[in-house]
C-alpha cells in the first residue's frame, strides 16, 4: 500500500482521534510538570475523563 491509499482508508473520525494524540503528546512534552507521568498515562485519563461524562456529550 502507498501513503495515498492508506489516507483514504483512514476515516475522518481515527484521524481526528490521531491528531488528539498528536496535541496531547506535544502538551505532555512543553509542560511536563510531572516527568513521572509518561504520555500514555496522561492519554488514558483524558479519556476515562471523557467516558465519564457519557454518550449525550460524545455525541454532541
Amino acid at each position: 500500500m502507498k501513503g495515498k491509499d492508506v489516507e483514504e482508508k483512514i476515516s475522518h473520525l481515527l484521524q481526528g482521534r490521531l491528531a488528539h494524540i498528536q496535541i496531547q503528546t506535544i502538551h505532555q512534552l512543553v509542560n511536563h510538570q510531572d516527568k513521572k507521568k509518561s504520555q500514555w498515562d496522561v492519554i488514558n485519563e483524558q479519556l476515562q475523563q471523557l467516558k465519564s461524562l457519557g454518550a449525550d456529550y460524545r455525541a454532541a
